[in-house]
């Protein structure tokens, strides 16, 4: 009801009954019922209602009451006062009473629905002037508790009255009903489990409604987009074509407010009576905002660094929404700041991939630096998430907004800068060198910084050969610790993680963020000779001014020429290998080379020497070695003094050319200063802090089966991931999350040689209520992985369970399907409630999704629809409608367990399903029979009473029954009181049954037909004898000639006693099989001419005598052929020899069989040439004396046998029949 019309009709009640204003009211419609209703309801509020003033119209005119002058000032005065008093109040004490006394209303609301709820238990809505859900509505409205009181009073009023008008009400409503429908035949569809048919069940629904009288009519609508880029908004009446005609039409809802993309929607249309339409609409809205055509929303895309998305740009840094900075190439060993002599990295790609508090990873995104080596990413694009919701690089009101950053590999190059100083996201509060603005709408990241560092030794130079190396002779393989003169040492670690604000362009090893010593990483370390030192030394000072680039390529020049001239690896003194140990640390001792410097042998008087000139430059002896005494290293006079060229060194890590690392010392491949850049050296050549950091500059980690877009997840579906550029064999923590929180145990797992992970897969919770968020990870190995802000890698997936139990006004999600139930006028759901809502994944049909959810967190519960309607029954769901369950077909009519639900949901085409009810009758409980009885003609035959079956199949007895002929009963047959049927069969009846079709009438006035059937038996008659059966017909046989016509004469014809007899009007036609040429004649007699092949025979020609009763025998006219006669020729007496006859089935059972072929005339030249089958096989074959041709065949013979005659008077001398 509209809320308007409800609070006007509430103040029309009050006022009338203190007042002397008349409302009007207008009844379209008086049945028993209603009359009942109001003439109760005025007995029991008189003398305070004042009766309706009679109107003509049908229109009901709502009453307008006005306030009197008094009440007007008395209320202005309590505004007044109230207001006075509050102004004496502070801000915060009266914000306090406002609060309180709302929720005392709230409160005071819910007990009285409970009160309302209880009154109007067993109450027919029909019977009440308003319904329940009615009057909660009005509490639920009410500003104060006088109101409330009065609406529980009015409700329990109504609810009272409802109750005592029941019992007459119902009678008079039944008898209605009954004379509306009484002839009515209404088949509708009885529930039935899946798989099986469902059966008619005739029943009758409630009488006709207002709503019956004029159907709605649709009105197609257009929505646009308001200013605001939201769906414009349109009235539920717009859609209704006809309102004008609707004149009991009480309200228009959308059963589902359009939204973007919808095609149809439905229109709730109530009445007056309660009764409602389902009405449904075509519909065009505007496109989801990621389907229009200038869309810049990111829907698919960046999984991995191959399948990017582009987000390179013309803006400036510091730009809304982008991250730029620079990448360059170390060329000029700074500390690892970019100085004028770095090369810009101009045409490389950058990676940036940002996650949400929430734990939603982005797509990954590309970029490519520019020719000064600066880049940009425009990240203002929005991404789709499979809801329908965006994700964007925003954090100004995130402090958990991370971002990571990739670079793309460089041949012979380590990527020593991913952005900043930090192996996983970094934030605005852990970071270094990238500066943030996270003032809402602006969201930048700045001043990134993208650093290649030449790999260690990948140009091979700056060692000797590896066969040349010292290694230490220990089980370890490390040096003993035994002195620290003459020393490097450093520490070489897996980064990991760095504190945030920590030191800028520089690693440090912390376990505490997740460090790991490289344990057993071996460590090279070289030093040049004293000959080259001095080259390279004279070498600069000839060239002052020259660029790091020129020095380096002389000293490649020089150690090349030099090991021409002395021996591959003679330019370098010596190659040292030393072992990282668990702490990290590794140690290199030298030998040393004799002299104080390479310049200087000795220092101090000549006495004091004890360097020779020989000795000058070389090793130290074995025996000589030392590391413990600091003087030897420090050029004391007169001692045996050594030193390193240790300006002249290279220090790296021995690792796979794949593997990226920060050298702290070295950034270049080239022979330098061991301290000079954050290094140590103290007395007796005690150098320290030569460090390496290993990084896994390119590690990534995948989801590999869903995302956070249209491949989403499902409750039990397996999702599985993929980790890859982490640091080798290495432990690492993983763990789950759902929408930011930690869920199962974080897990320990260790890389494989390769920096891969084996996947931890997750199964999707079975307890989704909502669209949820997973996102897996990765952390360093001493995490308690409880935080996503740890992760150094993540990324996430969607998670959407099948069903959704909504409310009305929620927005369906993308994807969704509305789904809405509706408990109909008559009826009400389990708990009361009169409508449900669910939101089903498309592409599912309702059995399907209730298959699906069964058993989670969110199942579809088809609500069990109870009628208010005393008798009526639950029968099925009306699909998008609620008209008539008998006026509806299939398509509309389902199940009440939807097992028939059979259409795919489609995503902007919202369902309804509208309970549909019905009386239950006699008719529909009971099943009539009669049993079939034998009759014969002219005698009566009686059919006993029916018998009686309920819906179970079992014998049951109706009450008051009454049975009368059917339409279109025999004539003289008769229905008794009982049921039974007496009919007498006539001639026509023989050999038939006749159903003898009669009424029967139950006590409620529906009405079943049914047959009573009689067989009655053939007509016993005498047959009359057949002409064939009385004659004997029979031709006379007669002797022909080859060559010439030969006439059988007319067959004839005796009795049964073998007198001769003549049937009147027999005719003849030649029967089957007749040779060609013959004939028979009208009066039988028959012509024949026979052949060759006739001769000697007898030719029976078959003849079909037909009688004038139809019937018919065959006969056959005998002809017997005369052998042919040969001429001999003249002047010889003897007769030409020549086979005849024809050929005969044989057994291939060994015995000699005649052939059927006769050789006439033989003499002594008449031989048998060959007798063969049909495979060749020989047969034995002889003439006989009488001239016939004998076989034996044998049990191998198969198919016919071909026998060759010899004789001179055969044509060619032989013949083979």
């Amino acid at each position: 009801m509209n809320n308007k019309k409800i609070f006007e009709k509430i103040i029309t009640e009050k006022r009338a009954k203190s007042s002397n204003e008349r409302p009007k009211y207008g009844l379209r419609k008086l049945t028993v019922g209603v009359v009942s209703c109001l003439l109760g309801y005025m007995m029991f509020m008189t003398p305070n209602v004042t009766l309706a003033e009679k109107v003509e119209q049908p229109k009901r005119e709502e009453a307008v009451v006005e306030k009197s002058n008094e009440e007007t000032k008395v209320a202005a005065q309590s505004k007044a006062q109230a207001i006075e008093k509050s102004e004496e109040k502070s801000a915060e004490e009266i914000a306090d009473e406002k609060a309180k006394a709302e929720k005392e209303l709230a409160n005071y609301k819910t007990e009285a629905i409970k009160k309302i709820e209880k009154a109007f238990e067993d109450v027919d809505a029909e019977k009440s002037s308003k319904t329940l859900d009615e009057y909660k509505e009005e509490v639920e409205k009410a500003e104060s508790k006088e109101a409330i009181d009065k609406i529980v009073a009015d409700a329990n009023a109504d609810a009272a009255k409802a109750k005592e008008t029941k019992t007459d009400e119902n009678k008079d409503e039944a008898a209605l009903e009954i004379g509306a429908e009484t002839n009515a035949k209404d088949e509708v569809l009885k529930e039935a489990a899946p798989g099986t048919e469902a059966k008619n069940k005739d029943l009758e629904e409630k009488g006709d409604k207002n709503r019956d009288k004029v159907e709605p009519k649709a009105n197609p609508l257009d929505f646009g987009l308001k200013k605001d880029g939201t769906i414009e908004e349109k009235n539920a009446a717009d859609a209704v074509a006809n309102k004008a005609e609707l004149t009991e039409a009480k309200s228009y809802d959308w059963v589902k407010k359009p939204e973007f993309g919808d095609t149809e929607a439905q229109v709730k249309v109530t009445y007056k009576d309660g009764s409602y339409d389902i009405l449904k609409v075509a519909i065009t809205t505007p496109k989801k905002p990621d389907e229009r055509e200038d869309s810049k929303i990111i829907t698919k895309g960046g999984n991995s660094f191959e399948d990017a998305i582009d987000a390179s740009t013309d803006k400036t840094p510091k730009s809304k929404q982008t991250l730029a900075g620079f990448a360059w190439i170390e060329n000029e060993p700074a500390f690892g700041s970019r100085d004028d002599g770095d090369i810009p990295a101009a045409g490389k790609k950058v990676y940036a991939q940002w996650k949400d508090g929430n734990g939603v990873v982005s797509p990954i995104f590309s970029t490519v630096v520019r020719e000064d080596g600066s880049f940009i990413f425009d990240l203002s694009r929005p991404v789709k998430n499979a809801d329908g919701s965006f994700t964007e690089f925003k954090f100004a009101v995130d402090a958990n907004f991370g971002v990571k950053i990739w670079a793309e590999e460089m041949k012979g190059y380590s990527i020593v800068k991913n952005g900043d100083m930090y192996s996983d996201y970094i934030t605005r509060t852990h970071r270094t060198a990238t500066g943030w603005n996270f003032t809402a709408g602006i969201n930048y990241v700045d001043n990134a910084q993208i650093q290649y560092q030449r790999k260690p030794n990948v140009e091979k130079w700056l060692a000797k050969p590896e066969d040349q190396w010292v290694r230490p002779e220990t089980p370890d393989g490390r040096w003993p610790d035994n002195g620290d003169c003459g020393v490097m040492r450093g520490i070489v670690w897996n980064e990991n993680g760095e504190t945030g604000g920590g030191v800028t362009n520089e690693y440090l090893f912390q376990k505490g963020n997740g460090d790991v010593a490289a344990v057993g990483t071996e460590v090279v370390a070289s030093y040049v000779n004293d000959e080259v030192a001095r080259q390279f030394d004279a070498w600069a000072k000839a060239n002052k001014g020259y660029t790091h680039e020129q020095f380096k390529q002389a000293q490649k020049k020089i150690i090349e020429d030099y090991d021409a001239q002395h021996g591959v690896g003679s330019a370098i003194a010596e190659t040292v290998v030393g072992k990282v140990d668990k702490d990290g640390n590794y140690r290199i001792p030298f030998r040393g080379l004799y002299g104080a410097d390479r310049n200087v042998a000795n220092k101090g008087a000549k006495i004091s020497w004890k360097i020779t000139d020989e000795e000058f430059g070389q090793l130290v002896k074995d025996d000589e070695v030392n590391h413990t005494d600091s003087r030897l290293w420090d050029k004391i006079i007169g001692l045996r003094v050594r030193h390193i060229n240790w300006d002249y060194s290279y220090v790296y890590p021995l690792v796979p050319e794949n593997r990226n690392v920060w050298m702290k010392m070295y950034e270049d491949n080239m022979f330098q200063s061991s301290y000079s850049i954050g290094g140590q050296m103290n007395a007796g050549t005690n150098i320290s802090g030569i460090q390496f950091a290993l990084l896994a500059s390119r590690a990534q980690h995948n989801i590999i089966n869903k995302d956070t877009n249209e491949n989403f997840g499902k409750p039990g579906e397996v999702v599985l991931n993929k980790s890859q550029g982490l640091h080798n064999n290495q432990e690492y923590v993983v763990r789950w999350f759902r929408d930011g929180k930690p869920i199962g145990e974080a897990k320990k797992v260790i890389s494989d040689k390769d920096g891969a992970l084996s996947s931890f897969d997750v199964t999707v919770d079975n307890d989704l209520t909502q669209d949820t968020m997973y996102t897996s990870a990765v952390f360093p190995p001493n995490s308690k992985a409880d935080k996503l802000d740890d992760a150094i890698l993540a990324d996430s997936f969607v998670a959407r369970p099948i069903v959704k139990k909504v409310n009305k006004a929620d927005p369906v999600k993308d994807g969704y399907v509305r789904v809405s139930f509706l408990s109909g006028e008559d009826g009400k759901f389990d708990g009361g409630a009169t409508e449900q809502y669910y939101d089903i994944l498309e592409n599912y049909t309702l059995a399907e999704a209730k298959e699906a959810a069964k058993g989670s967190a969110a199942p579809l519960n088809i609500p069990n629809a109870t009628p208010t309607v005393e008798k009526a029954t639950f029968e099925a769901w009306k699909l998008d409608t609620n008209n008539k369950l008998q006026s509806l077909d299939a398509e509309n009519l389902k199940l009440k367990d939807l097992a028939d639900a059979n259409n795919k949901l489609k995503e902007g085409v919202p369902v309804t399903f509208v309970a549909g009810y019905a009386i239950e009758t006699e008719k529909s409980k009971y099943e009539p029979a009669y049993k079939e009885v034998a009759g014969k003609v002219g005698e009566e035959a009686t059919v006993k009473a029916p018998t009686f079956t309920d819906k179970e199949g079992n014998p049951a007895t109706p009450a008051n029954v009454t049975y009368e002929l059917g339409e279109g009963a025999p004539a003289g047959a008769k229905v008794n009181a009982d049921g039974s049927v007496t009919y007498t069969p006539v001639d026509g009846d023989a050999g038939k049954t006749v159903n003898v079709p009669v009424v029967v009438k139950y006590s409620d006035g529906t009405e079943d037909k049914v047959n009573a059937p009689i067989k009655v038996a053939e007509k016993e008659v005498t047959p009359a004898e057949k002409e064939s059966e009385k004659y004997e017909p029979a031709y006379k046989e007669v002797a022909g000639k080859v060559g010439e016509e030969a006439t059988v004469a007319a067959p004839t014809f005796t009795d049964k006693e073998g007198k001769p007899a003549t049937p009147e009007n027999a005719t003849y036609e030649l029967g089957e099989g007749a040779p060609e040429g013959a004939k028979v004649n009208a009066d039988g007699s028959v012509t024949y001419t026979p052949k060759d092949g006739d001769a000697g025979k007898t030719v029976e020609v078959p003849v079909v005598v037909k009688y004038k009763d139809g019937t018919k025998d065959e006969v056959k006219a005998p002809i017997k052929v005369a052998e042919k006669e040969v001429t001999p020729t003249p002047g010889e007496d003897k007769k030409e020899t020549y086979i005849t006859g024809e050929g005969k089935e044989v057994d291939p059972n060994g015995t000699k069989q005649e052939s059927g072929f006769v050789v006439k005339n033989k003499d002594d030249d008449t031989k048998i040439k060959s007798a063969k089958d049909e495979d060749g096989n020989d047969v034995p074959a002889e003439i006989g004396e009488d001239g016939k041709i004998y076989v034996t065949p044998g049990t191998n013979v198969d198919g016919p046998i071909k026998v060759t005659v010899k004789d001179p008077d055969l044509a060619d001398g032989e013949q083979t029949v």
